[in-house]
C-alpha cells in the first residue's frame, strides 16, 4: 500500500463514502458502477485497516509533574524583570529580538477593554 499521510482520516473519509453509496442503493438509485466501486472503497478500507493495525501507536505525551509551577516562576521572573527600571529595556528588547513577527497589538474592545495580542517565536525565550 502506498504511504497514506494521514490513514485514520483517509479510513473515516473511506467508511463515509461507502455509507453513502450504502444509502443511495437503500433510497432505490443502484447502478452496476455502485458495485465496482464498492469493492474498490472496501478493499482500500482493508489495506487501511491493515496499516492501522500494524503501525505503531504514538507514545503518550508525558508532563513533568511541577510543569505548571516552573511556568508560574517563569512568569513571575518575566513580570518581576518587566517592572524593573533597571532591566525594562533590556527585558522588552530580548522579547522584541524573538522573531521578526515578534511584538504586541492593542485593539479595544467594547466589552472587555483593551486585548494585547503577542506575536513570536515565544518556545525560544522559554528555554
Amino acid at each position: 500500500m502506498p504511504r497514506v499521510r494521514r490513514p485514520a482520516a483517509t479510513l473515516r473519509q473511506v467508511d463515509k463514502k461507502i455509507s453513502s453509496i450504502m444509502a443511495a442503493i437503500e433510497d432505490g438509485m443502484y447502478q452496476p458502477s455502485m458495485k465496482d466501486r464498492i469493492a474498490e472503497l472496501e478493499g482500500e478500507k482493508r489495506k487501511l485497516t491493515a496499516y492501522l493495525a500494524q503501525s505503531p501507536k504514538p507514545t503518550a505525551l508525558r508532563l513533568h509533574p511541577s510543569l505548571s509551577e516552573v511556568y508560574r516562576m517563569k512568569i513571575r521572573n518575566l513580570s518581576a524583570a518587566l517592572q524593573d527600571p533597571g532591566l525594562k529595556t533590556e527585558v522588552t528588547e530580548a522579547l522584541r529580538g524573538l522573531s521578526p513577527r515578534s511584538g504586541r497589538s492593542r485593539r479595544q474592545t467594547r466589552r472587555t477593554g483593551t486585548t494585547l495580542n503577542w506575536q513570536g517565536n515565544w518556545r525560544v525565550f522559554w528555554h
